[in-house]
């Protein structure tokens, strides 16, 4: 008879380089003066070690071996340009497949601007050499921010929140490699913005002083309010309130900033809203007369009027509440003029109307006082 023995057979696939070009080898590039620490994908080689990486013409020994990957250090070069990156056995054999790896020089950063800055603002990087780089970062301290490369020799990269204090600018390209670029600048405690008054003004017309309140506001005389797209002149009342007059605008609500020396004292975030509304105006009031103990009802009609806290009438200097009706009607009690001799027996006293109560119409449109009551009346 014949006697059968089994035998157990076991296949598997040698280790292989990755070889999609620029997606077997990371970092993918590096500089050329330095070494840089590179990841080779090689699916299989599941730990083994005596593995070397040919990169160009010089090899180099692996660490960090595991199931897929290894890592070498590619050793600085002589000139830019790319490599070809190969695995090979201990034999030592050259496993299947290879990367790329590139060796770039350094961006050169020559200007940064603004000089000061704050959390949440952007500096600009004057230079060249940024567009050869997928992605770019800048390290101030410690801290680690965003940058956009805008093209060649424009690099716009993020404020990090850190202390007060003048920084020394450095880059990174690849996570490794700090690139000193021999610029500083200034970061300065933000401004905090809390609130404004009044939160909206006439359009037309223009020319509310706008009250910006907040903390940590600069004793500095180059002081201003961003309007939208418009830089006013601020002047600064104290640390904790700032004041502007702004310019007309179309309606419309807008954000309000502080600047000073064109370099934003705050985040973009912390900007606050002012709304040009349309010019209020007074058509009439009825009745147009009154006695001078005042504290009855005034109609006034006209235009644009809102249903704001802020809503009141102005006879003569004599202001007095809103009561919202409509956008084209409202009532106000009547002002006594006693104390105002002056203002007893005018006919020509003139109402306005105010939205805000800082603002008031230019309508002009008279109201007559009178005194004492006429014959046969009871005035109290």
């Amino acid at each position: 008879g014949y006697a059968s023995t089994g035998v157990s057979v076991e296949f598997v696939t040698s280790p292989t380089v990755f070889a999609v070009t620029g997606a077997s080898v990371s970092p993918a590039f590096g500089p050329r003066n330095r070494q840089t620490i590179i990841t080779v994908s090689v699916p299989g080689i599941n730990g083994a070690t005596g593995y070397s990486c040919l990169i160009g013409e010089q090899w180099v020994p692996s660490f960090n071996v595991t199931n897929n990957t290894l890592s070498c250090i590619a050793p600085a070069n002589s000139f830019v340009g790319q490599v070809k990156v190969q695995v090979g056995n201990p034999d030592p054999v050259l496993l299947d497949g290879y990367g790329l790896f590139e060796y770039v020089d350094d961006p050169i950063a020559y200007d940064v601007q603004p000089k000061s800055a704050t959390a949440g603002a952007t500096l600009i990087i004057f230079g060249r050499g940024f567009s050869k780089f997928p992605s770019m970062s800048m390290i101030v301290g410690s801290t680690e921010s965003n940058c956009s490369i805008v093209f060649d020799e424009r690099l716009v990269c993020d404020v990090p929140d850190v202390a007060a204090d003048d920084y020394q600018i450095f880059l990174t390209t690849n996570e490794q490699h700090l690139i000193q670029t021999g610029l500083e600048y200034n970061h300065f405690t933000a401004v905090k913005l809390t609130r404004l008054w009044p939160y909206n003004g006439p359009a037309l017309k223009g020319q509310t002083v706008l009250s910006i309140y907040g903390a940590n506001f600069p004793e500095t005389i180059d002081v201003y309010c961003l309007i939208d797209t418009v830089m006013v002149p601020a002047t600064v009342i104290s640390s904790t309130l700032a004041q502007c007059r702004v310019p007309p605008h179309q309606p419309a609500v807008v954000k309000v900033a502080l600047l000073a020396d064109g370099v934003p004292l705050h985040p973009r975030t912390q900007s606050l809203d002012f709304a040009y509304v349309p010019d209020v105006s007074v058509v009439r009031v009825t009745p147009d007369f009154g006695y001078t103990a005042g504290s009855f009802p005034i109609l006034v009609i006209g235009s644009n009027f809102l249903n704001t806290s802020s809503l009141g009438c102005m006879f003569a200097d004599m202001k007095s509440r809103g009561i919202f009706l409509s956008n084209t009607s409202l009532v106000c009690l009547l002002p006594s003029t006693l104390g105002r001799p002056e203002l007893a027996d005018r006919t020509n006293i003139t109402v306005e109307v105010t939205v805000n109560g800082y603002d008031f119409s230019d309508s002009k449109r008279s109201f007559a006082y009178s005194q004492p009551c006429d014959r046969g009346f009871f005035c109290p």
